[in-house]
């Protein structure tokens, strides 16, 4: 695994679904993830200079990032996705269960896991938070009246540019009506 391009490309779901599979049995990946995950694992256990982590090195604070942290990434993806399935698009009747699967149990998290810190957040603009306010975030863009669908947009630089425009542009805040008049006077 010499060219490490396919850290960049793949989903980390797929990574994380390896490495879950590596975790049961080293045996039951490709080799060369097997010694990436050896070395993830090795630089997981041991901070710099070979001293085991226990929060803080001499050199400074070090953080440890919680394998939740893909589950958290994957939900993130999940609202990006089916998001619009929940978006009360119909004034007249409430909407038809479509199956989103946004629950936490789908992304195996559970409800201790709402007041905990994760630095997905930055991934919606919002730094790192308590899943509760990433989740809130991520009901504020893509569950109210409007449902953003626009993954099946082939171009990546079009995609990233809508996912930027609804996840960070105006559409994300709700402002209130003299914020609104004060943007757009008539």
């Amino acid at each position: 695994m010499e060219d490490l391009s396919i850290l960049s490309n793949a989903h980390p779901s797929y990574i994380d679904a390896l490495y879950q599979d590596y975790l049961k049995d080293q045996n039951s990946v490709d080799p060369e993830w097997k010694k990436f995950f050896a070395g993830f694992d090795l630089a997981y256990k041991y901070g710099e200079n070979g001293a085991q982590l226990n929060g803080a090195t001499a050199s400074g604070n070090i953080e440890v990032v919680s394998p939740k942290e893909f589950k958290v990434l994957k939900l993130i993806s999940g609202y990006r996705n089916k998001g619009h399935l929940l978006a009360n698009t119909n004034p007249l009747r409430p909407r038809r269960d479509r199956h989103a699967d946004l629950e936490l149990h789908y992304f195996n998290l559970t409800e201790e896991d709402l007041e905990t810190e994760f630095h997905a957040g930055k991934e919606i603009g919002i730094g790192k938070a308590k899943l509760k306010d990433i989740i809130s975030r991520l009901k504020q863009i893509y569950c109210r009246t409007i449902g953003w669908e626009y993954n099946y947009v082939l171009d990546r630089d079009e995609r990233a540019w809508l996912r930027e425009q609804i996840e960070h542009g105006y559409v994300a805040y709700e402002h209130p009506i003299e914020k609104k008049k004060e943007l757009y006077p008539s």
